[in-house]
């Protein structure tokens, strides 16, 4: 403020250099899905969830689970809203917040169509957010389409434990959830 006055241009800056505020000194990067990204400079008592509101907060279009703090060159998930946002902030953090991916469900469901993903974006949460699979639905060999190549996953073996066909969707990822027999099994053990 005081060179703005008095007209004098100041010292010379050349790349690399860094400028150090003394009444805000922790400086944290936050990118992406937020309204102004950019450098936040915050106090040693201030939390992160205080930079990702200095840059606006974050946007429509921001996936809530899908963020991260990178640290000393090792990046760790930061939701937003979770315990993690309060923890205080180190000189030279970058919070990165992603978009949300738009994934499109069809098949047995009870409501197809295009979904954001904005609470998680896992294969369970794009079936979840379009109804479930129907009780005519193969769980069994629900394919996704990534890329025009399509995998198959075996969700019945989430009734055991194994979480590995919960895999993680990006935008423009489509599910197919096909139909499986037509016979409701149910109905034909409530006539034993």
């Amino acid at each position: 403020e005081e060179l703005l006055r008095s007209g004098r241009p100041g010292p010379s800056l050349v790349p690399g250099d860094t400028l150090l505020f003394a009444s805000k000194p922790v400086r944290v990067d936050v990118r992406g899905e937020v309204a102004a990204p950019g450098a936040i400079y915050l106090y040693h008592s201030d939390t992160l969830e205080q930079a990702v509101l200095d840059a606006g907060g974050p946007l429509a279009s921001a996936s809530t689970k899908d963020a991260s703090l990178i640290r000393d060159g090792q990046e760790v998930p930061l939701p937003l809203g979770g315990a993690a946002l309060r923890q205080v902030p180190e000189n030279g953090d970058t919070i990165v917040v992603r978009a949300a991916p738009h994934v499109t469900v069809i098949g047995q469901v009870p409501t197809p169509g295009e979904f954001t993903l904005k609470n998680g974006s896992s294969l369970l949460s794009a079936l979840y957010v379009a109804g479930g699979p129907t009780k005519w639905a193969n769980v069994k060999d629900i394919e996704v389409v990534h890329d025009g190549v399509r995998k198959s996953y075996d969700l019945s073996s989430l009734q055991h434990g194994d979480l590995s066909p919960n895999v993680p969707l990006v935008d423009g990822d489509v599910v197919y959830v096909p139909e499986g027999h037509r016979i409701d099994a149910s109905l034909f053990f409530q006539g034993l």
